[in-house]
């Protein structure tokens, strides 16, 4: 099995309480042509990119890793409550490269595993993405230490057909997207749980349009992390300098 590259986020504070959002399953919105337009060209200049944004790692070799990626989450898929060692290889994915998370992470589902399952469960049976996210936030009674951006990788590694990941590189290509001036972008280093219920919803209404799974709009986003998109990658095969 290869596990390949985190879907960062620094793991900021987040505020307090539950978030009270409108329902994530209310009909879509209309997004603006431009906003569809330049998601289009993200995924279209930026997903070949992923997971290795060096120049060189050649596009066969990512194809490769995107391929290894899709097969390992796909043991994921559908399912309704997780085995502890599943748990420990998301925050794994998630964390690796970051120890201070990586070792949160950990220790929330060590406090108590029977705790940590039970919510997994909840929030995977949870027909409110909002609720579903707050079952797992350590803030709204959930795991310890966990917040928006580890929830979502399991809901997302479990319900991919339904969400994306709170990731800050992906955050910061939305706000390109929409227009936000570029200190802010810049400047963004953590998902807060306020922007989730409308990135989601944003995000679902895109891959619609596009017809591109979540998963792929998420690397793309990711991969771009709120910069312009570029002309091409390299096509160079391996084994070619």
């Amino acid at each position: 099995m290869v596990i390949i590259r985190p879907l960062v986020d620094m793991g900021a504070e987040e505020a307090t309480g539950p978030f009270v959002a409108p329902d994530t399953e209310r009909e879509l919105h209309a997004l603006p042509q431009e906003m569809v337009d330049g998601a289009a060209l993200f995924v279209e200049t930026w997903l070949p990119g992923y997971p290795a944004v060096r120049p060189w790692v050649d596009n066969e070799a990512r194809a490769a890793l995107r391929r290894s990626e899709d097969a390992w989450l796909a043991g994921f898929a559908g399912l309704n409550a997780l085995m502890r060692t599943q748990v420990e290889e998301l925050i794994d994915w998630k964390w690796q490269g970051y120890r201070p998370q990586h070792s949160r992470a950990r220790q929330g589902v060590s406090h108590s595993w029977d705790h940590a399952s039970d919510y997994i469960a909840r929030a995977l049976a949870e027909a409110d993405a909002g609720e579903a996210v707050d079952a797992l936030r350590g803030r709204t009674g959930g795991i310890p230490n966990w917040q928006t951006a580890m929830a979502s990788v399991v809901l997302a590694a479990c319900r991919p057909e339904r969400y994306t990941i709170a990731d800050s590189r992906a955050l910061r290509t939305m706000m390109l997207l929409e227009g936000e001036p570029s200190h802010a972008i810049n400047t963004t280093r953590y998902f807060p749980r306020s922007r989730w219920d409308g990135y989601l919803r944003t995000c679902q209404e895109l891959g619609r349009v596009l017809q591109v799974p979540l998963r792929d709009l998420d690397r793309a986003f990711w991969a771009a992390a709120g910069q312009r998109a570029r002309a091409s990658w390299p096509v160079r095969t391996s084994g070619q300098l």
